[in-house]
């Protein structure tokens, strides 16, 4: 702010110097008066360049203050006082608080029955109480690993593959209903989730 100020009191100077050059007419040289109007463009140049540099500092000065855009957790491996950030290298993680749910893998024999909205008992390993939530949304499709692609880039078929085939495991998204104020949730925990089907027919699936 003190360059603006110093700045601002060059271009007054300047200003009050070809105006009264510009008074004194014909008793003032042409290239004095032609001089004097220079210095006020200068000093209009320099004055605006010292307002960008300020600008610059307002806008530095306000990005040292990290503001998450969720509402979360931030994780344990914040940086410490003293320690400096690089540009373009991450320093913190932030777990969303609205972003937690089970990612259950059923068989696909056991998918027949099961619907979207579908209610789900929810067991976290190592915690006493049930939760509940409900099925939100089944994924659209899995790998194929016997099947890659060629140099050809035709579709390349692994012909030795063993005769007993095991159902595909499908993962299905599960969201919560009403988790408990006090229950602790951590993303990655294990999970046996068990969805309630019509006719009172359980299917259950570990995670």
């Amino acid at each position: 702010m003190a360059v603006v100020s110093q700045r601002r009191v060059e271009l007054d100077e300047a200003r009050r110097e070809s105006a009264r050059n510009a008074a004194l007419g014909e008793l003032v040289s042409a290239e004095t008066s032609e001089q004097g109007r220079t210095r006020v463009e200068a000093a209009q140049a320099q004055l605006d360049a010292a307002n960008v540099a300020v600008g610059v500092a307002r806008v530095n000065l306000q990005r040292t203050r990290v503001y998450s855009p969720v509402d979360g957790y931030l994780n344990d491996q914040a940086p410490r006082v003293g320690e400096f950030a690089t540009s373009g290298k991450s320093l913190l993680s932030i777990v969303d608080l609205n972003s937690f749910r089970v990612d259950g893998y059923f068989e696909e024999t056991r998918l027949r029955g099961i619907t979207i909205g579908a209610p789900v008992d929810i067991k976290v390993m190592g915690e006493p109480i049930l939760l509940h939530g409900h099925v939100e949304s089944f994924a659209a499709g899995i790998e194929d690993r016997n099947r890659t692609q060629g140099s050809s880039l035709l579709p390349n078929i692994n012909p030795a593959y063993s005769w007993v085939r095991l159902a595909e495991r499908i993962p299905i998204q599960i969201a919560f209903d009403n988790v408990p104020v006090d229950f602790r949730l951590i993303a990655g925990r294990t999970a046996t989730v068990s969805v309630r089907q019509s006719g009172g027919v359980t299917t259950r699936s570990a995670r």
